[in-house]
């Protein structure tokens, strides 16, 4: 049998009400085409070996805006959060965002920065992003969101560099932020996705226990979960 679990209840407070439904993505086909939202330049400008994956600075925060339209473009079946309302929030908004997931055991955000050179002028792109908040509803859960990597670098390892920071910034935020499990939701067709966080210590809880968004009678997701700590 399985049970369904509702699925605004199971969302909890998560910002923008966004999934932890990765688009990752590494074992998922390029598609060179989806990369409008980047920047016109980018076609022209020649990527080095360079991929570095940080956590955002407070002052990032229009950046930590753009990267987040630009998933929600890219993949808005992947993500619950509505495009044009995520769009029109305040700047007050992204600076707070900013400012929390750039410090403390509760929040972060962690960014994978490639850097460009064009005939010699070197600039960088966001091409990849995570998130993870204290879960406000379950005790002792710390949340794993957001997750998107740019159409542009999948299948580079890319999403495996993202969540592994994620997963070190958890296992050293676990004893201050008094958590001993990660969470994440996967869409149930994200095989690529299943995998990728089964290769950083993920498991599915049940295959008998989905959440679906009633607006959307496809749209199906499994809990996965791991020790921290």
């Amino acid at each position: 049998m399985t049970i369904a679990v509702p699925y605004l209840a199971a969302m909890g407070n998560e910002p923008d009400n966004a999934t932890a439904e990765a688009n990752d993505a590494t074992l998922q086909p390029a598609d060179t085409t989806a990369n409008n939202a980047a920047g016109a330049n980018d076609a022209t400008r020649r990527p080095t070996d360079s991929i570095t994956v940080r956590r955002v600075n407070a002052d990032e925060w229009q950046l930590v805006r753009d990267v987040r339209l630009r998933s929600l473009s890219d993949a808005p079946e992947a993500f619950s959060a509505d495009p044009e309302e995520t769009r029109k929030r305040p700047d007050d908004h992204w600076v707070e965002r900013a400012r929390k997931g750039s410090d403390g055991p509760t929040d972060a955000i962690f960014v994978a920065e490639q850097r460009l050179d064009s005939g010699g002028d070197v600039g960088v792109r966001w091409v990849g992003v995570v998130m993870g908040y204290l879960d406000p509803v379950a005790e002792r859960v710390i949340n794993l969101v957001s997750m998107w990597t740019d159409p542009t670098v999948q299948r580079q390892g890319v999403g495996r560099q993202l969540v592994d920071a994620w997963v070190e910034w958890a296992e050293a935020s676990a004893s201050d932020a008094k958590v001993d499990v990660a969470e994440l939701w996967v869409m149930q067709h994200n095989v690529g996705a299943q995998r990728l966080y089964r290769g950083a210590g993920f498991e599915i809880v049940s295959h008998d226990q989905v959440r679906t968004d009633p607006g959307d009678a496809c749209r199906s997701e499994f809990c996965m979960q791991r020790p921290i700590g």
